[in-house]
């Protein structure tokens, strides 16, 4: 099925249980303690927020990977 299409098929799913959010999350992935608490925090400020993205960084060089500058 591969990588993507199995998303497709887990977001398709907590759609259907009226999910109220879905999280994609790497199984490689290191996330600080309280990374959701501030994602969903984020997400309620606005009602017109309807997917949120975090900073990506380089773990073992450190370094910025990727960061979207809020609009």
């Amino acid at each position: 099925m591969g990588f993507c299409e199995g998303n497709n098929v887990g977001i398709r799913e907590v759609i259907k249980e009226n999910s109220d959010y879905v999280l994609l999350l790497n199984n490689d992935t290191i996330v600080e303690p309280n990374f959701l608490e501030k994602l969903v925090k984020t997400t309620l400020r606005d009602k017109k927020i309807v997917v949120i993205g975090s900073l990506i960084v380089d773990y073992a060089k450190r370094t910025v990977f990727y960061k979207r500058k809020n609009r």
